[in-house]
């Protein structure tokens, strides 16, 4: 952890807040998608309990999605054009905790416990492979693919139990290669996420990430308004400064 930043550091971060812009073209086979669009993705996470996620997706079937989640509270809205907002039982448990251990792999609210290293075939040679078991919702165990040379953790494997996954009667994994670490509040934090799964999904994450963002409390109590726009989580005199809401 020292490598990290060091757990005071790591324990230190409050918020990690991802943004992408990107367009979304109109292809062959892209169903969902009506006409070449931006898309706009804002979404904050409140260690280790709340969430708030602005997804616009723009001129696709999936339109425009303002989720809040508090788990102390075990409350969440979704917010969607045209639709009254009500608030429902928390289920944003896996979506906290997968950012804290991409990002900073321990936390206030994340404490993998290792269980042994691991040797043998597949292990490359510049790396050190080290099994932790965790009891974060769906997901048992996580390996770590240590660098020799930078100390930084190169690949993770997540393991999932399959009965939570339908249709994969087995226990699935998802492997995140962490690439062009860069420093952040003190704390070294991967700036490329590549993500490959069992079955057979892989994309690049292209998020821009920032740590300890301010944010106002109320965000996550009170019902969202989709009129307010994407950063109505943060405080009023900094929300202003992006600019005015976005479509709703």
């Amino acid at each position: 952890m020292s490598r990290r930043g060091g757990r005071e550091r790591l324990a230190a971060i409050r918020s990690i807040e991802e943004t992408q812009h990107a367009e979304l073209l109109k292809l062959p086979g892209r169903w969902w998608v009506k006409k070449d669009t931006h898309t706009q993705l804002v979404r904050v996470f409140v260690l280790p309990d709340r969430m708030w996620q602005w997804a616009d997706e723009g001129a696709s079937v999936l339109g425009l999605k303002l989720t809040v989640c508090n788990l102390t509270r075990d409350l969440m809205y979704d917010a969607i054009p045209g639709v009254p907002t009500f608030g429902s039982p928390a289920k944003c448990g896996n979506w906290l905790w997968q950012p804290q251990l991409i990002y900073l792999n321990e936390s206030a609210g994340v404490h993998p416990e290792p269980v042994r290293i691991m040797h043998g075939r597949g292990i490359p040679r510049r790396e050190d492979v080290i099994e932790t078991k965790v009891d974060a919702y769906d997901c048992y165990r996580v390996d770590f693919y240590i660098d020799k040379h930078s100390h930084l953790p190169a690949q993770m494997v997540l393991w999932y139990h399959g009965e939570n996954h339908p249709g994969f009667p087995y226990d699935v994994t998802f492997r995140y290669e962490l690439l062009d670490y860069v420093e952040m509040e003190g704390v070294m934090i991967p700036g490329r996420v590549i993500e490959t799964t069992d079955f057979g999904l892989h994309f690049e994450w292209g998020y821009q990430v920032h740590l300890n963002v301010p944010y106002r409390d109320e965000a996550f109590t009170e019902r969202p308004s989709l009129e307010n726009g994407p950063y109505a989580w943060m405080p009023k005199e900094e929300s202003e400064t992006k600019g005015p809401p976005n479509r709703y």
